[in-house]
């Protein structure tokens, strides 16, 4: 396209690109002269007005911010003073039809299709998978304080059936439903049928919550008293070796009551004496 002289204005932000100007898609045919605003952004046209005194085309935001920098209705082009514009519906249908690559094609969107059916292809929920989006559930993200976590659009159904901390999310043990972050860091704390490892260490695992106590109550490595133990016997032992500590421990328990037995028979003297002793005053 040969080059040509033309009035600059200064760029627009880049979250006005849409409204101000023309298009700055990545075209991917080459586009005739015809179809470029003329003088002003040099892009190709969005919303083309025809002059009726030059016959040039510009973008109809181009010349109202040209107006309003103007302060009159003066042409970018020719600069005659009164003039009147119309939308160009011919060159409008044109432009429609011009093939386009993808806002994200750097980011690797592959897609290519008419510039009319762009906005459709970057809003469709079945559209460009790299347009960001925000997670649907409104989890928070871990870099942005209080805000909702973002992604691409290719990457939602992955986050939101495997990652995200609030989607539905059932108890494989009780199959109570919540969210998968109160499961698994609430719930899984009390769940009745939660399994847990036997805290003696023994051969049972996965031993349901709920019937731990029951358990225990039978463990062979759980540690039980000696029934001599308000006589004297403090040896501990676990429940398997109860039986043998209560049969090799017979005289030692003989033992044991009789000092228990001589201990409470001097208490007794001892009360017998200090009674009297009471009822003598």
């Amino acid at each position: 396209m040969p080059s040509r002289p033309f009035i600059k204005l200064p760029p627009p932000p880049p979250s006005r690109i849409i409204q101000y100007g023309g298009y700055y898609y990545e075209f991917a045919e080459e586009v005739p002269e015809e179809l470029v605003c003329s003088a002003i952004c040099t892009k190709v046209l969005r919303d083309p007005h025809l002059t009726d005194c030059c016959g040039q085309h510009f973008c109809n935001s181009c010349l109202q911010h040209w107006f309003k920098r103007q302060g009159e209705q003066v042409c970018p082009h020719c600069r005659k003073e009164s003039f009147n514009h119309i939308l160009d519906k011919p060159i409008k249908r044109r432009i429609d039809q011009l093939r386009v690559h993808c806002t994200n094609h750097k980011a690797g969107c592959e897609w290519v299709g008419e510039l009319s059916t762009v906005q459709t292809h970057l809003d469709s929920d079945s559209g460009c998978g790299y347009v960001e989006v925000s997670c649907t559930n409104r989890c928070r993200s871990s870099t942005i304080p209080w805000g909702i976590l973002k992604m691409r659009r290719k990457d939602l159904a992955r986050h939101l059936e495997q990652e995200c901390p609030e989607r539905r999310y059932k108890c494989k043990h009780c199959k109570k439903e919540d969210t998968y972050k109160t499961i698994t860091r609430q719930h899984y704390k009390q769940c009745p049928n939660y399994p847990l490892d036997c805290p003696n260490e023994c051969e049972t695992t996965e031993i349901k919550r709920a019937e731990m106590d029951q358990h225990r109550s039978k463990c062979p490595l759980e540690p039980v008293e000696c029934p001599f133990k308000e006589a004297g016997c403090q040896v501990k032992v676990v429940r398997k070796e109860f039986e043998s500590h209560m049969a090799n421990s017979q005289q030692q328990h003989l033992l044991t009551l009789m000092g228990a037995f001589r201990l409470a028979k001097a208490d007794l003297e001892t009360m017998k004496v200090e009674k009297g002793d009471l009822e003598a005053n």
